[in-house]
């Protein structure tokens, strides 16, 4: 249980915020579609991780 409440939400929110770097550099590029989708993706990975750390 102790990974699942502490580090699993931690890692989850790493990837958010690498996915929401990628989206908004996708964004300065040209490919808003693509870095809209992936900032959602980010929103949604962070509602999981803080949703597992507080049960």
């Amino acid at each position: 249980m102790f990974f699942v409440q502490s580090v699993a939400p931690l890692i989850l929110y790493c990837c958010s915020a690498v996915l929401f770097i990628l989206g908004f550099r996708r964004i300065r590029a040209g490919s808003s579609f693509k870095g809209i989708v992936d900032i959602m993706g980010a929103g949604a990975i962070a509602i999981i991780g803080w949703s597992m750390g507080n049960p």
